[in-house]
């Protein structure tokens, strides 16, 4: 029997007019409150699997190691570590991860690959495999001046050597194709938009959108970033994966989305795309599981 458990770890603001680029905020207010600054709440949602003798974690959250600065920039909130979280929900240690997808490095994604302790940083999940695409790491090592700012390069390098170091580092070239993770079969594509090869993870139930379809304010074709590299590559992609997802009857999982986690799109008779609820989130919830 395979476990599926969403994780809303924290709450993050990031501006408005950035996360939906040249939407005009009229038409984005709508949809999505934001506050005196501009911002809207989100989340860094991370999904879990969990099978037999796998536990695969995709994308790890923000972390809790940003400096005070940092954190008063982006209004984080946390809740409770990674660590007590898995161990009281989901009845997961972290040191029993075998394997951790990531859909790329930026600091919202990646941070939670490190934990702060009482006086130092330790790997959150220190015996799991790391999945990257090969081609983002590379990426992230000579981002441009554009987008240097949501690599934490000191950090993750140190995490990437460690992996690396102990032959758990598991890169992928493709464009898309199997994760190598046995007893859970799942699969990936990549897409280039937001940035360079990032890896969306799917199984025969859940697709998980990553930073191609952020909330459910974004699932209409045009409603790109800011924040992408290629906007008008993200719109172009997303009709490939939309067909994709609704072909294989796929649910969406909703990274960024502070109220809505789980959902299935739909087209409508104009033609343009939609979503169905399937899960909404209160604010309680931390952990939500559904079975296969």
């Amino acid at each position: 029997m395979i476990k599926n458990y969403f994780y809303t770890p924290s709450k993050f603001l990031l501006d408005g007019g950035a996360m939906f680029g040249i939407i005009p905020k009229p038409l984005w207010n709508k949809r999505i409150d934001c506050d005196e600054r501009n911002r809207i709440t989100m989340t860094a949602r991370i999904w879990v699997i969990r099978s037999k003798s796998k536990v695969v974690v995709v994308d790890s959250g923000l972390g809790n190691f940003h400096d005070q600065v940092f954190q008063d920039r982006y209004g984080m909130q946390y809740r409770e570590s990674t660590e007590s979280t898995f161990q009281r929900e989901m009845g997961i240690s972290t040191n029993e991860v075998t394997d951790v997808v990531m859909t790329h490095l930026h600091f919202d994604h990646a941070g939670g690959l490190l934990t702060q302790g009482d006086s130092s940083l330790t790997l959150t999940f220190p015996n799991a495999k790391l999945h990257l695409a090969s081609g983002h790491l590379d990426y992230s090592k000579k981002a441009t001046v554009r987008d240097s700012g949501s690599f934490h390069s000191k950090h993750i390098e140190q995490v990437i050597n460690y992996y690396r170091f102990k032959n758990l580092l598991q890169l992928y070239q493709s464009q898309e194709g199997y994760l190598k993770i046995d007893e859970v079969n799942m699969n990936f594509i990549m897409a280039h938009g937001h940035t360079p090869w990032q890896m969306l993870p799917y199984d025969k139930n859940f697709f998980f959108l990553g930073d191609t379809v952020p909330t459910t304010a974004h699932v209409d074709l045009p409603w790109v970033m800011g924040y992408d590299m290629a906007p008008g590559v993200s719109a172009d992609e997303r009709s490939k994966i939309y067909k994709m997802i609704m072909e294989k009857n796929l649910k969406v999982i909703f990274n960024h989305d502070i109220k809505h986690g789980v959902g299935k799109l739909i087209k409508n008779e104009t033609g343009s795309f939609g979503w169905i609820e399937l899960r909404a989130v209160k604010s309680e919830d931390a952990v939500w599981e559904e079975v296969e």
